[in-house]
């Protein structure tokens, strides 16, 4: 039980006991190998004679969809990245721009690869502000950045106040159409010395 996302039988496939007697099943272990499916945050099993074993799981909770070099991960509010198993068309995407360097791992669970809870909190936060951004970029060093429809890059950074910066974004926005300035990037980066470029 427990399964939204997660197809059964890869459950009842990483359970590995369907030719197991039911003596020698150990609910702790099957629990273990469930555990270690993308996408599984807690695993629990029972087993019940004459030959019931249940097993209840908490998923993930997919809250953007992260590309990195070709591939599309789901990744948690928490920055753990899973296997995306299909397309929720409501999740927003994020697309990185420097990816040369593979996921970090969690260093207490090896199997779990990582991206910046950070940037994942801010671009949800940015996403709210802006509801009709459809997708952001990422990169290590300048954070968030969305493709304007004026026909500019806009960089957001991470962390911070991102009501803030939308707020000096947009004022500065104001200020060079009045002045029919047509920036190529503007940056919000840091939002005490925000600057754009023609």
């Amino acid at each position: 039980s427990g399964a939204n996302l997660i197809p059964r039988a890869d459950i009842y496939a990483a359970a590995d006991i369907d030719t197991d007697q039911i003596f020698w099943i150990d609910p702790a272990e099957v629990a273990r190998r469930v555990g270690h499916l993308s996408g599984i945050r807690s695993a629990q099993a029972q087993v019940a004679f004459p030959a019931r074993v249940q097993v209840v799981i908490v998923e993930r909770e997919p809250a953007v969809v992260w590309q990195q070099g070709g591939e599309s991960l789901w990744v948690d509010t928490a920055g753990v990245a899973f296997e995306q198993r299909a397309d929720l068309p409501f999740l927003l995407p994020i697309v990185v721009d420097d990816a040369n360097v593979p996921l970090a791992l969690d260093p207490d669970h090896p199997d779990l690869p990582l991206v910046s809870a950070e940037a994942v909190s801010s671009a949800l936060r940015l996403k709210g502000l802006r509801p009709n951004i459809e997708l952001l970029h990422y990169d290590a060093i300048r954070g968030l950045s969305y493709q304007d429809g004026r026909n500019w890059r806009g960089y957001f950074g991470v962390g911070g106040d991102m009501e803030l910066k939308l707020r000096v974004y947009e004022r500065i926005v104001a200020d060079l159409l009045a002045r029919q300035v047509q920036p190529v990037v503007l940056s919000v980066e840091n939002v005490d010395s925000p600057y754009y470029k023609k």
